[in-house]
């Protein structure tokens, strides 16, 4: 018996140790100066409004918010929606010293997104915001006297069955029976930005291939004619044209 405690104690001590190790591996990022929080008054003309006038001054198209990562090389620019944007105060959360610094540890989590729904277009423009100003505006979307959009929350999908809470009605401000349900492009889009892990089902894994540019087979004649001339991954633009 008092050999048999002394091996359960020696084994808990390798692994112990073991686990000690792994932590000491881990690489934290380096220090960094914080950007200050701000709120534009542009964002705030959008969310009373819809007006879009000048967006490209106060936010950024979501491939653009990708400058400064190890992603932008590979990232093109036409493969994603146009009604997509990000806010200066979402994307800026460090301070630069130079122009080739990377950001790619300190990247702002997507959990809060403005949606606004064009009548005369259909479509929706999507407005990814910092925790800071989702708080700031919070008054704002609870009351909806004088709000154009609405506020979803968002949670990237890390496990099956999540649920990405945007469509969630009980969880949008201001309250509205109406579900905002977002277009497969823009659903994939938000997915592979924000880390999800998981699809829903087959028609979010069809949009994944699409933007990613992976060609699932079974092939047409077309798709078959394009991997023997050397085109490994086909983008939406191509897609569409299939």
């Amino acid at each position: 018996m008092l050999r048999s405690t002394q091996l359960l104690d020696e084994e808990q001590e390798r692994e112990l140790e073991h686990e000690q190790e792994a932590e000491h591996e881990k690489e934290l990022p380096g220090r960094a100066k914080s950007v200050e929080h701000s709120i534009s008054d542009d964002v705030t003309e959008f969310l009373r409004t819809g007006r879009m006038n000048g967006i490209e001054r106060w936010a950024l198209k979501i491939p653009l918010t990708l400058k400064n990562t190890s992603l932008w090389s590979s990232c093109p620019l036409d493969s994603w929606a146009k009604n997509v944007y990000a806010t200066h105060d979402f994307c800026n959360v460090i301070r630069l010293s130079t122009s080739k610094d990377l950001v790619d540890d300190f990247l702002r989590p997507v959990n809060w997104i403005a949606s606004f729904e064009q009548p005369d277009q259909e479509k929706i423009v999507l407005l990814l915001l910092s925790p800071f100003e989702a708080e700031s505006y919070f008054d704002l979307f609870r009351f909806g006297n004088e709000c154009a959009c609405s506020l979803h929350m968002w949670a990237p999908r890390v496990c099956t069955d999540q649920s990405t809470l945007f469509e969630n009605t009980a969880l949008t401000m201001p309250y509205n029976p109406n579900r905002v349900t977002l277009s497969g492009q823009l659903k994939s889009i938000l997915l592979i930005y924000s880390g999800s892990s998981y699809f829903e089902n087959e028609a979010e894994m069809k949009e994944y291939c699409y933007f990613t540019g992976f060609c699932p087979r079974p092939w047409g004649d077309e798709e078959e004619r394009l991997f023997n001339e050397g085109e490994f991954f086909i983008f939406r633009s191509q897609w569409l044209n299939l």
